[in-house]
């Protein structure tokens, strides 16, 4: 069986050009990619994720002139700057240049 998780941090290095490093399974400490910037942990879920679905529809439909959708999320009681920005892979991958393929 392949393993889809391995499968996803492959695509996304790829994408987004940076060099792949978690190759050793989960609990090694490593990303599973990073570049100058960014460190990456990919991650894949079977659960539906509805609340984000509904979030994004509603900022794709409150951005306007080509504007891109970004999603803010904070958590009732919990310190701010701990939230979470939200934007779609394909945005993502537009705004920094990568190959943007499914």
């Amino acid at each position: 069986m392949t393993k889809r998780w391995i499968d996803a941090e492959d695509w996304w290095c790829k994408q987004v050009g940076c060099k792949r490093l978690g190759h050793m399974g989960m609990g090694q400490g490593i990303a599973d990619g990073e570049d100058k910037l960014f460190s990456y942990d990919v991650t894949t879920t079977k659960q539906k994720l509805a609340f984000l679905d509904k979030e994004m529809i509603d900022a794709e439909a409150h951005a306007k002139c080509g504007r891109i959708p970004v999603v803010i999320i904070f958590q009732y009681r919990k310190i701010r700057g701990d939230g979470f920005v939200v934007l779609r892979v394909r945005d993502w991958l537009d705004l920094h240049g990568g190959s943007n393929e499914a």
